[in-house]
C-alpha cells in the first residue's frame, strides 16, 4: 500500500476541515408600507393620501456585527458599507434582496446584533487614515463641516404639490455620534432584515415633516437627523 504525498495529505486535511463550515448571511430588503420597494416608482409619504414620492438611493453603514455562535459573542465585521439602491433597481431584484454575506462558521448561530452607523472611536477618524480598500476611506461618505460620516443616506424625489411633478429633491443624511442606533434579533439561514420607510417616516404616529425639512445638511437639523435615527426602531424588522 502505497503512502499518501504530504500534498495529497494536506488536501484531504483542508477538505474535511472546511466541509463543516457554513456560510454566514442575511438577506438586508426594503420595503413601503409592507410592500417591496422599487427605486424610482412612486409611493405615498406618510399615510394614504401623503406626498407622492420616489427613492432612489438608500445606503447605510454597518458597524460591529456579531454573531451569537453556541452561546457565545463573536465579532465578524468591524465595519462596512451597504448600498441597496441597485439590488432594489426592479421588483425582481427587490424580491430577492441583498445577500450580505458575513463570514463562516462551524458552530450554530442563534443571534445577530450590529450598529447602524459608526461607533464613536470609528467616527473621530478620516478618510483619508485608511486604504481605499477599507469602506471608511469613502470621502463621499463623509461631512467635514460636522467631523463626521455620513451613516444614512435616504434621497429621492417628491411631489410638494401634488401637480404630478416630484421638482422637489430629498436627502435625509444622518450622521455623528448621536444618531448610531443597535440593532438585534434571532440569527437563522434564511434571516431577512427589512426596513420599511413608511414606519421610519411615521413611526409613534408622527409623520416626518418633509415639506420643512427635505435635506438634513446642516448642524442646526441635527434634532432631525436624531428623529429619524430613533424611527428606525420602528422601521426595521427581522423575518426568519
Amino acid at each position: 500500500m502505497k503512502l499518501l504525498s504530504i500534498t495529497a495529505l494536506l488536501s484531504l486535511l483542508l477538505i474535511s476541515c472546511g466541509s463543516d463550515k457554513e456560510e454566514l448571511s442575511v438577506n438586508f430588503k426594503l420595503e413601503n408600507d409592507s410592500e417591496p420597494l422599487v427605486m424610482f416608482e412612486e409611493y405615498e409619504f406618510g399615510e394614504t393620501g401623503g406626498l407622492p414620492f420616489e427613492l432612489t438611493r438608500f445606503s447605510f453603514f454597518v458597524s460591529e456585527v456579531n454573531l451569537t455562535i453556541d452561546g457565545q459573542v463573536e465579532n465578524f465585521v468591524e465595519v462596512d458599507y451597504i448600498d441597496l439602491s441597485d439590488s432594489h433597481s426592479s421588483l425582481d431584484k427587490d424580491r430577492e434582496g441583498f445577500v450580505y454575506v458575513i463570514g463562516e462558521t462551524e458552530g450554530e448561530a442563534t443571534a445577530i446584533s450590529f450598529n447602524i452607523g459608526l461607533t464613536p472611536e470609528q467616527n473621530a477618524t478620516l478618510p483619508t487614515d485608511y486604504p481605499s480598500s477599507n469602506p471608511m476611506s469613502k470621502t463621499a461618505e463623509y461631512w467635514s463641516g460636522w467631523n463626521s460620516y455620513v451613516y444614512v443616506k435616504m434621497e429621492g424625489n417628491i411631489d410638494m404639490d401634488r401637480d404630478g411633478v416630484k421638482e422637489q429633491g430629498f436627502a435625509l443624511h444622518l450622521g455623528t455620534d448621536e444618531v448610531m442606533r443597535s440593532t438585534s434579533g434571532t440569527y437563522s439561514e434564511n434571516l431577512s432584515i427589512t426596513f420599511d420607510l413608511q414606519d421610519i417616516f411615521t413611526c409613534g404616529g408622527d409623520v416626518f415633516d418633509i415639506q420643512t425639512t427635505p435635506m438634513i445638511h446642516s448642524l442646526s437639523q441635527a434634532d432631525k437627523a436624531v428623529e429619524l435615527a430613533n424611527n428606525f426602531e420602528c422601521g426595521i424588522s427581522y423575518d426568519n
